[in-house]
């Protein structure tokens, strides 16, 4: 660790951290004239590339070549070269510096403002006289805990998309390119949400995973179930494609990620012949690396890609769980964000900022959980933006992208699909940053007040929504719900119809108090019950869109639970539990609502997630009801004991009536 200097400490510290910085540097140039032989390119970095600093307190930072990872053979393949010059130091791309973020001298002498800044992470950069790794990029972080990610905004009212997967920013533009494996298509979007367009071939997207934008503006989607690229311009019109399915050299086979890099070079990374493809403009395959393995180089179901500004590739593994940083050209740098293989920790996609921060997407399958973690060039990590919490899990996320005033978008899968916007907690003051911010906060959506008028509003407008839907009048109904386009208006109302028929209400028995959302403080959610031949629970979810048009109804979820239902969910949670601690994880997997493609990788986390919970005794504390925040599932209280003990409720449920029961997870009390 560095040590950490105030400016009257300088002068007696200072010789002590000169000796330490030349026998680094010795140290380094030994190892790059011992791998002189080995003709890779030399790569640099700042040192230290990450330290946490308080007011007033100086560090200096360094150029240096970087020790390369061990190949398969087990050298390290670094070979020598001088160090680069340094043409300009700057915090946060201010020259120099200044006196709200700190400044720094021409040797990389940085010294802290006497005050906390208002930002909690600072980016140095040093420019550099060489190509490749012009930019080298450390980070300073103040106090004592990380820098923090607020969700600033959600869209779950995108009526229009069903299953929203990739997502990439336009920079010509700003706009936004969103891809739907659902409905097969690709969007672009405002920053608000707003629906600018639709692209797909004839047929539709099979497919769609994530998307780029190319040297001319097109835009790219890489479809995953045909192993093709769709090209489209401005105008949202098919151009093109190319890439060819298969397995081996040159076919695509699941294509996931996709990115441009300089001189718009398309990267493509391909799942499951587990490597990544490299394209010209014109989409003619120039080379691709990889192959299955945990090497260096190697994959194991790569998913996402990202070009930083110095056009390095970084690459992040599904069952690999680790990112992987590589030059233009495919030779590995560094590995970084490992995690246990088969421990229930996965990379889904990863995005850069114009920082060259790496931000990726990561789940704990085990524990129904996510985060996007945020790591600098050099993989050191920095903080997590931590998904908000949906009833008894949290969001997953799918793709993340960044914008221009550091703002995360994140899209989202499944039964809380939309994308969601999290914000540091202080913008980042700095030339490109406030352009940026004058850019993106344009339809950015302002914070919400829920008061007790707008929950007894609330109130109201569910009331006359389940009135006019109990009535049959579903246009009536239509018009409580969220702004809705022509087609999809019409749509819903046949959806409203199918409902009618399925649950028969008659009247509306009871309304519970509406309450603010426990997740999302700027929605209310409103639960009420239904009386008729079955009589539904439901939860009603409301948003207010700014500038002002009033609550509307984003979301009904209703459901039918029986005392039938009940016994079934307990007789469920009791024969997993019993599975487990026998160590049957193949038979207590069958209870989970996966694909049976899925069910492998299911086995794997419950096996890694009961090794340490290391269970010996299960007992049933009560008996099995509804849960309060989804109508649609019933929690079944447990006692586990083992070498931790756990009370738990354990989490049954379906879509609708015509599903079976099967397990949605597990909440800690």
């Amino acid at each position: 660790m560095i040590s950490r200097m105030k400016p009257q400490e300088a002068s007696a510290k200072g010789w002590t951290s000169v000796r330490r910085i030349l026998s680094l540097l010795t140290c380094w140039a030994v190892l790059a004239v011992t791998c002189a032989a080995s003709g890779a390119v030399t790569r640099f970095a700042l040192s230290p590339d990450l330290v946490r600093l308080m007011p007033g307190e100086t560090c200096r930072f360094v150029v240096a070549p970087v020790p390369r990872s061990l190949d398969e053979g087990g050298a390290v393949t670094e070979p020598s070269a001088p160090a680069p010059r340094v043409v300009e130091w700057s915090v946060n791309e201010i020259p120099g510096g200044g006196p709200e973020s700190g400044v720094i001298t021409a040797d990389g002498v940085y010294t802290a403002p006497a005050t906390m800044p208002p930002v909690t992470e600072i980016s140095i950069r040093a420019t550099l006289d060489t190509d490749p790794a012009r930019y080298l990029w450390a980070t300073v972080t103040w106090g004592k805990r990380r820098p923090q990610y607020y969700p600033m905004q959600w869209w779950p009212k995108l009526n229009y998309m069903r299953s929203p997967h990739g997502i990439a920013f336009d920079p010509n533009d700003g706009t936004l390119l969103i891809t739907d494996q659902g409905r097969g298509l690709l969007y672009r979007i405002a920053r608000d949400g707003a629906l600018l367009g639709k692209m797909s071939p004839p047929g539709g997207l099979k497919g769609p995973r994530a998307s780029a934008v190319a040297a001319n503006g097109d835009a790219l989607v890489a479809d995953g179930d045909v192993g093709r690229v769709w090209r489209f311009d401005r105008e949202g019109k098919l151009t093109g494609s190319f890439g060819e399915s298969g397995e081996g050299p040159g076919k695509l086979n699941r294509p996931h990620g996709i990115a441009v890099g300089r001189g718009g070079r398309i990267y493509v990374v391909d799942v499951d012949n587990r490597c990544v493809h490299v394209f010209d403009p014109a989409g003619k395959l120039l080379f691709e690396w990889g192959k299955p393995g945990t090497g260096p180089g190697q994959f194991n179901d790569p998913h996402g890609i990202a070009v930083d500004p110095n056009g390095d590739i970084f690459v992040c593994e599904y069952d690999g769980a680790r990112c992987q940083k590589f030059t233009p050209e495919g030779e590995h740098i560094l590995t970084f964000a490992q995690r246990v293989v088969g421990s229930g920790h996965i990379y889904h996609g990863l995005g850069c900022d114009f920082r060259g921060n790496v931000y990726l997407v990561g789940r704990d399958t085990s524990r129904w959980v996510s985060v996007v973690a945020k790591y600098n060039n050099e993989g050191s990590f920095i903080t997590a933006i931590r998904m908000p919490r949906v009833g008894w899990r949290s969001f997953f996320p799918q793709e993340v992208a960044i914008d221009q005033a550091g703002r995360a978008y994140a899209t989202e899968t499944g039964g809380t699909a939309g994308v969601s916007v999290f914000a540091p907690d202080a913008a980042s003051r700095s030339p490109v940053a406030a352009q940026g911010l004058a850019t993106a906060c344009a339809g950015v959506i302002p914070v919400v007040v829920v008061r007790r008028a707008d929950l007894k509003e609330a109130a109201r407008l569910v009331q006359a929504f389940l009135d006019a839907f109990v009535a049959g009048k579903h246009a009536d109904a239509v018009a409580y719900y969220a702004d809705l386009s022509g087609e999809h208006r019409t749509q819903f109302e046949g959806e409203l119809a199918d409902l009618t028929k399925q649950f028969q209400p008659s009247r509306v028995a009871s309304l519970g108090p509406a309450r603010k959302n426990q997740w999302d403080q700027e929605r209310i959610e409103v639960p009420f019950r239904l009386e008729g031949v079955q009589a539904p629970l439901g939860v009603a979810r409301l948003s207010k869109d700014e500038p002002p048009t009033g609550w509307r109804i984003e979301r009904v979820r209703m459901a039918v639970v029986t005392p039938a239902d009940l016994q079934e969910a307990e007789r469920i949670a009791k024969a997993i539990w019993e599975a487990l601690i026998a160590g049957n994880y193949a038979e207590a997997a069958t209870y989970w609502d996966v694909p049976d493609s899925e069910r492998k990788r299911v086995e794997k986390g419950i096996e890694s997630w009961m090794k340490e919970l290391k269970p010996t005794r299960v007992t049933q504390l009560g008996a099995a009801r509804q849960d309060p925040l989804n109508p649609q599932a019933i929690l079944v209280p447990f006692k586990v004991e083992g070498a931790q003990t756990l009370t738990m409720d354990t989490r049954v449920g379906r879509g609708d009536p015509s599903q079976k029961w099967s397990f949605w997870g597990t909440s800690t009390r």
